[in-house]
């Protein structure tokens, strides 16, 4: 093969390459775009919160009820260094209340606390009345699984099939996923996912992170917070 023939493959390819990345890109987009925007995203630091810390379906903090707050405030949590969950430390204090410090990420009414300190029991000890869960049926609902700390503001796009491999690499990492309805069901579009057996969700719902998706599960209410309970078995790409 000649040099002028070598060259005209050789750009013949990389013209190639890019074209297909761009098509990805775009497609990407037109697919995220489909979504309703949930809202601004926002940042609150120097943040200290006293609560029960529970481990399932992923690592939250239960504070108690208050004026703002009725039902109490269920804020899932992450840690605030790198891409990894704080689900040990909240295995070994589960059920136990606890004093946390670090900053909250906000996006329309999901909120997310990235903790800065070791997670430890409060001295304070001093129980508080808890609301049960509010049960609120099955459902089938429409929209993106998404990492929680990314969609909530830490990255851009955060959301998409152009942020797949890096939300599952949060999630794996045992950052709290969060479904983004396509529209608000009770009042919110963010909801804390779970499995069908009230634990983390599925390892093998990893391959519907990103793109559009309709989903069956069970919807329960904690304190503010919704958590949805999703079945694999009735999950399918849109």
């Amino acid at each position: 093969m000649s040099s002028d023939s070598r060259r005209s493959t050789f750009l013949f390819s990389a013209i190639s390459a890019m074209g297909l990345v761009l098509g990805f890109v775009v497609a990407a987009f037109a697919i995220s775009s489909t979504q309703d925007d949930p809202g601004r995203t926002g940042f609150q630091g120097g943040v200290k919160l006293r609560g029960v810390i529970l481990a399932a379906p992923y690592p939250h903090l239960m504070t108690p009820p208050s004026a703002k707050y009725p039902q109490g405030r269920a804020i899932p949590l992450a840690s605030a260094n790198g891409k990894r969950g704080v689900g040990g430390q909240a295995k070994r204090l589960n059920g136990q209340i606890v004093e946390l410090r670090g900053f909250i990420v906000r996006r329309g009414d999901g909120e997310m606390m990235q903790v800065t300190r070791r997670i430890r029991r409060a001295k304070d000890q001093t129980p508080f009345a808890m609301t049960k869960p509010t049960r609120l049926g099955r459902w089938r609902l429409s929209g993106e699984i998404c990492d929680g700390q990314c969609v909530l503001g830490i990255m851009k796009p955060g959301r998409g099939l152009a942020h797949k491999a890096c939300a599952n690499f949060c999630i794996a990492g045992g950052i709290p996923p969060m479904f983004v309805t396509e529209k608000p069901v009770e009042g919110s579009q963010f909801m804390l996912l779970g499995g069908p057996d009230g634990g983390p969700m599925p390892a093998s719902m990893y391959d519907k992170v990103g793109p559009f998706i309709t989903v069956e599960g069970r919807l329960e209410r904690r304190g503010n917070l919704l958590f949805f309970f999703i079945d694999p078995a009735k999950a399918e790409v849109r």
